[in-house]
């Protein structure tokens, strides 16, 4: 009897991977041989040059029709879709919503294969109950979603749905002319983008199958760039709760001559590294609105969309082989400042250029963002085996993009303390519209 049940064991995780559902938490991934296999998948490529040869091909364009898209990565479960809805409604057209959903919990979904129509009638659904029950309010406004993105099995990502994301954007923006850069036939003379990804083969690389790259997904934003100003690209575990937009909105248009190329508001729980992205480290400095910063979480960055479409050509996408093998993406937040610095310095600008303008900002005005940590990755995976995979990354980050991770780790002084060279603004500039 015993060697029946092992054998019916053997075939139940075999049949896991084969239908690329995640391992058992016992089978742990060798990160050694991960960490050699991302490495290897970088080229013998000045990657920084490559990036920075991009910037003069921004062009000026006409401001696109909307202002900001909220991207959210999330988990399709009960907790995750229930914060999303609340999201949305407190949103109350601050923006456009473009949901990525990197994995499912199938008895929510009452065992059906997910589907991004099925989703979008489920949040329908739940968006017009919560409407009418929600602190008693019968309150009507548009749910704006752009679209939803499935991103739920690693072997289709790579390089099937980055290539097709990317071919999309090349296709419908560059060739159309309708991209933030100038045309397809001056991009291509550096390098058409999507040939990362094309001339990259993972076949037979073994890789991390537990964890997806929140980095990586950056990827499948690109094609809905051009269309925003401003792009919000929040973790599923953050929340609205408590968070007033319109004055995040005033503030982000309106504390400096133009706003921010990377910029967030404050959390309102102690799950960050750095203090100075803390809400009460703040508390004895109430009338600050907003402080240029070095350094801005991934967790929930608020980009110019211009500054996005590079970045992720610049970076994201030579990166994407080694992310999609590790499932990690420590180390590209690092890279933010020091790249908006240099693109706003080198960038031909649509709009004016101040030297008030900053490459990065943290907005205060005593508002926050409710950061609902659920520690999913840390059960998943552990807290050690976490912190290695994303080492391992950060280690490729460091050696090929080494100037920008160092300036970027050279801005992380903490703007609250004396001395250090960063500039708070205690008011909103003068006819300011947004």
């Amino acid at each position: 009897m015993f060697w029946l049940w092992l054998l019916l064991l053997m075939i139940v995780i075999q049949s896991q991977k084969c239908t690329g559902m995640s391992p058992s938490p016992l089978s742990a991934p060798n990160i050694e041989d991960l960490s050699n296999s991302a490495m290897n998948t970088m080229k013998f490529v000045d990657y920084e040059s490559n990036a920075i040869e991009l910037i003069p091909l921004v062009k000026r364009s006409a401001s696109p029709q909307r202002t900001y898209l909220c991207t959210t990565f999330i988990k399709w479960s009960q907790d995750f879709v229930h914060r999303l809805v609340f999201n949305i409604h407190e949103s109350d057209g601050f923006c456009y919503w473009l949901i990525i959903v990197y994995d499912v919990d199938i008895e929510y979904l009452h065992g059906q294969k997910p589907n991004a129509s099925q989703m979008k009638h489920q949040l329908l659904r739940l968006y017009a109950a919560f409407n009418i029950t929600f602190d008693g309010r019968d309150k009507i406004s548009t749910l704006r979603i752009t679209d939803i993105i499935l991103a739920l099995n690693k072997t289709d990502l790579y390089p099937t749905s980055f290539l097709t994301h990317c071919d999309q954007y090349v296709d419908n923006h560059l060739l159309s002319g309708n991209s933030h850069f100038t045309s397809l036939q001056s991009f291509t003379k550096i390098r058409n983008p999507c040939d990362w990804i094309r001339h990259t083969s993972l076949d037979g690389i073994p890789f991390n199958d537990r964890l997806k790259s929140k980095g990586s997904l950056f990827a499948l934003i690109l094609t809905y760039l051009p269309h925003y100003r401003y792009v919000w690209v929040l973790d599923g575990d953050m929340s609205f709760e408590g968070l007033n937009l319109t004055t995040l909105k005033s503030v982000h248009q309106c504390a400096f001559e133009t706003p921010p190329y990377v910029s967030q508001p404050l959390i309102n729980i102690p799950t960050q590294f750095y203090r100075y992205l803390i809400k009460r480290h703040w508390e004895q400095k109430g009338d600050t609105l907003a402080s240029t910063v070095g350094f801005i979480e991934i967790q929930a960055p608020l980009l110019h969309a211009q500054f996005l479409e590079w970045y992720i050509l610049g970076f994201i996408i030579p990166l994407l082989p080694a992310m999609h093998i590790l499932g990690a993406d420590w180390g590209l937040d690092e890279l933010f400042c020091a790249a908006a610095h240099e693109f706003m310095l080198a960038a031909p600008r649509f709009h004016k250029v101040n030297g008030n303008t900053p490459a990065c900002a943290v907005i205060t005005a005593n508002i926050s963002l409710h950061h609902d940590d659920r520690g999913d990755i840390r059960k998943t995976v552990g807290s050690e085996l976490k912190r290695e995979i994303n080492f391992a990354l950060m280690k490729i980050v460091h050696r090929y993009f080494s100037s920008f991770a160092f300036n970027g780790l050279q801005y992380h002084m903490n703007p609250l303390n004396r001395g250090t060279n960063y500039f708070l603004v205690n008011k909103l500039r003068d006819n300011c519209f947004h």
